[in-house]
């Protein structure tokens, strides 16, 4: 059709009048459109940026440093979060000598070391499991340890 018929309608007696290329309603095409569910309802947007800022306001809490902190329970942690998880699975799987082989090479190499209860360590990161902890007279870089080392006993 030519002359922008191509995009009109015919309605009741003759009018032309807008059709939306997404086949919504011509009278809502101009509105602002509402967030549309799975089963077609209507989702407020604020629905949607709540659980946003949540999720934000819960990773600035685990990521915000916390002091200083005494060691519980004797655990080892690692300089890289990866080892120490890696460890940890290896126990949980019930593989006694892979875990021991892994963790005498990584203490002898200092990526691990060994806590003992009483020290005084900083939290200097964490996340849910996790926390980066360094003895707190030193400068030395963090380890990634289980925060069930620094979590009193229930």
């Amino acid at each position: 059709m030519a002359g922008g018929q191509a995009r009109r309608g015919i309605v009741g007696r003759g009018t032309p009048r807008r059709v939306s290329r997404r086949g919504d309603h011509p009278r809502r095409a101009g509105a602002a459109r509402a967030r549309q569910g799975p089963a077609g309802g209507y989702v407020p947007r604020m629905r949607l940026v709540l659980p946003i800022l949540a999720a934000l306001t819960l990773t600035a809490a685990l990521s915000r440093p916390a002091g200083a902190e005494t060691i519980t329970k004797g655990r080892f942690g690692c300089h890289t979060q990866e080892v120490t998880d890696r460890l940890f699975k290896l126990v949980m799987a019930g593989e006694e000598v892979a875990f021991g082989q892994l963790l005498n090479v990584s203490l002898a190499s200092g990526e691990c070391r060994s806590w003992k209860p009483g020290e005084e360590v900083r939290l200097e990161s964490r996340t849910l499991t996790y926390g980066c902890l360094a003895l707190n007279d030193s400068q030395d870089r963090c380890y990634w340890t289980p925060l069930s080392a620094i979590q009193p006993a229930n």
